[in-house]
């Protein structure tokens, strides 16, 4: 582990000089305030297809992607908000603010109640959406006789998403043929992350460095006690009867979420915070996420670093699968966490950025670019020539192109043409555990 994380860091400032010029993110954000969900947003994941070089055809996609929309996340989410609101309520403890969030959220909450984290009907369509361009954009891949490997996590929102997904695909390809899979024995590759996998090592989320300079950005953007007085008359009630800034963080995130749901209330809840308090909320998630699984100079690369399952997953079997012919679609579904890492241990766009300033940070890594059924694509092309004989290797003008949410996306290697990447450069490249 230390050989990669040590390769990875050398790795990062090479990668600094191909990150792409700097958004103007508060400027954008507030001209389109949906993106302020962050993590929940959901993107149309557009994007226009350069074509091939000629002679070229795709022939292999390899892809990892996160579960579609969901409810808020946490078992007790809904239930939590409900219990305090009613309580404060019988307590007269809440302002008038509070009283109508108290009046509109006993309206809404039997629609919600007991659903912290499941998969939408929005979140399945998502993935039969992202299935469906996939098979359009590259009918080449599809072409005879399809077989497909699709492995996910055991989370259920996510186990749908990949029957979603593959349902899709055999909806729109009479001679689709695949393997599904869940369990312990993908989780190193698929969410290394989580305490089940068996080669799981335990990381601090964050340095005490990288905490330190959360911390001072968070107190500098959030006035928590000014924000709960909207809707408590007393901040000490709050903090002993819910937690205030859980409280508030949660109200933030019911309001962010309202666009994953199927169907919406009669009466929203934006009122409740004005897009500069959630553009606030934003930039703090968006830092805590940068200083945690990006690559910030304040951490120690260990997050990113055990993602090197995943990667040699994906080198591996696209080299095996395509040499024999036998599979043409590699599939894997997981969270969010894997997107973070894999984006930033490539340098996939922005997300193998090095920034310093904290304040600078969100126009570089912005955590709106990971929304719900967020994916990378690999999709591979050979030359039609090399594919009509048999040398029993790869050639070597194999070429691949990067698609992240749909969108042709950069990695810091020159391209041969366009978006087109070679794959025996890319693997020369790569700092692969042995």
């Amino acid at each position: 582990m230390k050989q990669i994380i040590i390769a990875t860091l050398f790795i990062w400032a090479a990668n600094y000089c191909f990150a792409q010029a700097p958004f103007n993110t508060y400027e954008e954000f507030m001209a389109e305030p949906a993106k302020m969900a962050g993590e929940y947003y959901i993107d149309n994941f557009d994007g226009v297809d350069t074509p091939a070089p000629k002679g070229y055809k795709a022939v292999y996609i390899s892809h990892f992607g996160r579960h579609g929309a969901r409810y808020a996340l946490g078992n007790d989410f809904y239930e939590r908000i409900h219990n305090f609101l009613v309580k404060a309520h019988s307590d007269g403890l809440l302002t008038d603010t509070g009283e109508e969030l108290f009046r509109r959220y006993e309206a809404f909450y039997p629609s919600v109640k007991y659903r912290g984290g499941d998969l939408t009907m929005l979140g399945q369509r998502q993935h039969r959406d992202i299935a469906r361009k996939m098979y359009r954009s590259y009918p080449s891949v599809f072409k005879g006789k399809t077989f497909a490997v699709a492995t996910s996590t055991m989370v259920p929102r996510v186990i749908m998403s990949m029957a979603a997904f593959m349902d899709e695909l055999d909806d729109l390809d009479k001679s689709f043929e695949c393997s599904m899979d869940t369990g312990r024995p993908y989780l190193d590759v698929l969410d290394p992350d989580t305490e089940d996998a068996p080669n799981f090592v335990p990381i601090s989320e964050m340095t005490p460095e990288a905490k330190e300079s959360y911390d001072n950005l968070l107190s500098e953007l959030i006035d928590i006690k000014w924000i709960a007085s909207r809707f408590v008359k007393e901040y000490d009630y709050l903090e002993e009867n819910y937690g205030a800034w859980r409280f508030i963080y949660n109200i933030r995130t019911l309001i962010i979420s309202m666009p994953c749901l199927d169907s919406q209330p009669e009466e929203g809840f934006d009122m409740f915070m004005t897009k500069e308090d959630l553009f606030a909320f934003w930039e703090m998630r968006n830092y805590g996420g940068y200083v945690s699984w990006g690559r910030s100079p304040l951490n120690d690369g260990s997050f990113i670093a055990r993602i090197h399952y995943l990667v040699d997953d994906i080198v591996s079997w696209a080299d095996k699968d395509m040499l024999s012919g036998d599979v043409q679609l590699r599939l894997r579904f997981a969270h969010d966490s894997g997107i973070f890492a894999l984006a930033g241990r490539l340098g996939i766009d922005n997300f193998g950025a090095v920034v310093e300033d904290p304040h600078d940070v969100k126009n570089y890594w912005r955590c709106t670019e990971v929304p719900m059924a967020s994916n990378v694509q690999f999709v591979f092309y050979r030359k039609k020539s090399a594919l009509r004989r048999s040398t029993g290797a790869l050639e070597d003008d194999v070429l691949f192109k990067v698609l992240l949410n749909g969108r042709e996306a950069t990695l810091p290697l020159e391209p041969v043409t366009g978006p087109y990447y070679s794959w025996q450069e890319f693997k020369k490249s790569l700092y692969l555990s042995k």
